[in-house]
């Protein structure tokens, strides 16, 4: 299997705060990944430094091959690097379709074909329904299907979902997976980054699991989920409910 994600040796400091230390890891093509581990591990910087919201200090990240180290995240959206956030960031003011819009002109050379994109990404993602609410009235789970509608728009190849179920009730969070799921059955590579294991196990098909910055554990989710040095840094007692 090959890898769409190449991370090399890569570095990211805030003041005397090391955040990412030499980590190095691959994501292959067509799987779904889950990124691991406790707050302030490193995983959202991870993300962020893949995506080009952050550049590196030092290290190397390719994208199916090719380097984007120093490309800008412009430029790596449109390459195929995708994202949602923690915190959902739509255009409050501006409608769910609207929204939508804005991630399909990336690709899309008229306003008339960015909107046929769109409509079509909000009935997949099933937002079709309030297309025309105001995206500042949204409930949580709505709002958080907006963020993946907007991260699809941009037609990515990978796709990096930071903690997307975040404030999701156990059926919200059920219906959540299964869209993660159409979301990959359509051939995008997933970068699951989540503290629900309960969403982890049902999902990934390996893990990554970092702790202060480092590379701790990889592999399959519950040979993962049993690791000792994971269950001390992470699970506690909560690791025998996953295994």
């Amino acid at each position: 299997m090959s890898a769409i994600l190449d991370i090399k040796g890569l570095n990211k400091s805030f003041g005397g705060i090391h955040a990412v230390k030499d980590l190095t890891m691959q994501v292959n093509e067509g799987e779904i990944l889950g990124l691991i581990g406790p707050n302030g591990s490193g995983k959202s910087t991870t993300v962020n430094l893949i995506s080009g919201t952050y550049s590196a200090d030092s290290g190397q990240i390719l994208l199916a091959g090719k380097d984007i180290t120093r490309i800008s995240a412009p430029d790596r959206a449109l390459m195929g690097v995708g994202r949602t956030f923690q915190a959902s960031r739509p255009f409050l003011d501006m409608s769910v379709l609207e929204n939508i819009m804005i991630g399909a002109l990336l690709h899309d050379s008229s306003m008339a074909k960015a909107r046929k994109s769109a409509e079509e990404v909000a009935e997949f993602t099933g937002l079709t329904r309030v297309r025309d609410s105001r995206s500042g009235s949204l409930p949580v789970e709505t709002r958080r299907r907006l963020d993946l509608a907007r991260a699809l728009a941009l037609k990515p190849k990978v796709l990096m979902l930071d903690e997307s179920m975040a404030g999701l009730n156990p059926s919200e969070m059920e219906a959540g997976v299964e869209l993660v799921k159409k979301i990959h059955a359509t051939g995008i590579t997933v970068v699951f980054i989540e503290h629900v294991m309960k969403a982890v196990v049902s999902l990934c098909t390996r893990v990554v699991v970092l702790n202060q910055g480092e590379l701790l554990a990889e592999g399959a989710p519950r040979d993962v989920l049993r690791n000792e040095k994971v269950v001390a840094a992470y699970l506690g007692g909560e690791g025998h409910k996953y295994a």
